[in-house]
């Protein structure tokens, strides 16, 4: 039994190298003094593994044990090598100088605390409630691991900032759990866990319409190719500024999404929408569509006039028909469908011909 309980925290060790050790920055002001505390409790941390590495090598110890404690050693020696080069940045006077510094002395203290660690599974003292704690911790190690692993250049500060609270929680519970507060330890891993949930939900979420806004830009794209080859033939000055202004609206929809500001960049893809759809309307086949609808909506309006309903109401129900085609008609130009709205004009047509035959006109 006693054998197995060793194995078994020698494989705890294992699995807690993956834990990522470079913790972010706090967002409060971190100066020397801060290191300073930092690099003290660190050592406390190392003189009380060496005290209880110690106790060991004043026992004789089975095969199996030897192994863990010359484990537990070799933590604590990589402990001292990583907290000696924090040292070195104690009385730095730059930001970046004093976050290594604290990223180090972090490191080692980490360290030092799974060589106790494994002192302890050496001699069989990790209970049940314990393994529970332990599992939570390592369960929210893999989740961090994947989404750090997940997450690009383009990732949005907001979420940035939430994983790396997260990772610092993380942190604090394995601290938490190293200083016996196992209750506390198991809260605040929980707490991470739900935050890393959500980061990598709203990252999911934020990807995918990243990906959508790249599709519609790449389709635009092709659009304002279309536009320069109109307003090329069209000269219209009014075509000329519109043409200006949707060159200079693709620039900043490139920026924007480069800069991940995704709701500015639908914003802009929408307003360049608008502005093709006018050049269009000025230059392109939608301003002789839009002719032939606004002249056969005045047909219609002169026809109806005429009709009687009571006595011709298959003249009325074709100049009905002839209406719906021309309302599709509108939607389908402003989807930039010309074929569509093309096709409806002409179903309109057929249909406005066939009222003014039954009306006998």
């Amino acid at each position: 039994m006693k054998k197995n309980i060793v194995i078994f925290g020698v494989l705890i060790i294992a699995a807690l190298v993956a834990l990522d050790n470079a913790s972010a920055q706090q967002n409060f002001r971190y100066g020397n003094d801060n290191l300073r505390r930092d690099l003290e409790k660190t050592d406390r941390v190392i003189e009380r593994a060496r005290s209880v590495i110690g106790e060991n090598n004043a026992a004789p110890a089975g095969e199996i044990i030897q192994v863990a404690l010359d484990q537990a050693g070799r933590l604590l020696e990589v402990a001292i090598s990583i907290q000696r080069e924090a040292y070195t940045f104690r009385n730095t006077a730059t930001v970046s100088g004093l976050a290594t510094g604290r990223k180090l002395t972090l490191e080692a203290r980490e360290k030092a605390w799974k060589a106790i660690l494994v002192r302890r599974s050496a001699e069989g003292k990790i209970e049940e409630n314990e393994k529970t704690v332990l599992n939570q911790l390592e369960k929210t190690d893999r989740l961090l691991e994947r989404i750090q692993n997940e997450l690009q250049p383009a990732t949005p500060d907001q979420l940035i900032s939430f994983f790396d609270s997260a990772r610092e929680s993380q942190r604090r519970a394995w601290e938490l759990y190293y200083e016996r507060n196992l209750k506390a330890a198991l809260k605040l891993s929980h707490q991470a866990e739900r935050t890393l949930k959500k980061v990598a939900e709203k990252y999911r979420q934020s990807a995918s319409l990243r990906q959508r806004l790249q599709n519609r830009i790449a389709a635009q794209k092709q659009k304002v190719l279309r536009a320069e080859e109109m307003a090329g033939s069209c000269r219209s000055n009014e075509a000329d500024l519109l043409l200006k202004r949707i060159r200079k609206s693709m620039t900043d929809i490139e920026q924007a999404i480069a800069d991940n500001r995704l709701k500015k960049t639908g914003q802009l893809l929408e307003q360049n929408r608008q502005n093709l759809r006018k050049l269009a309307g000025i230059c392109g086949p939608q301003g002789i569509l839009e002719s032939s609808m606004n002249r056969l909506e005045q047909e219609m309006e002169n026809i109806s006039g005429v009709i009687d309903p009571a006595d011709n109401p298959e003249a009325i129900q074709a100049l009905d028909s002839a209406r719906e085609h021309i309302d599709k008609a509108r939607q389908l130009c402003r989807d930039d469908d010309t074929e569509g709205c093309a096709a409806n004009i002409k179903a309109a047509q057929m249909n406005l011909r066939k009222a003014r035959k039954l009306a006998g006109m």
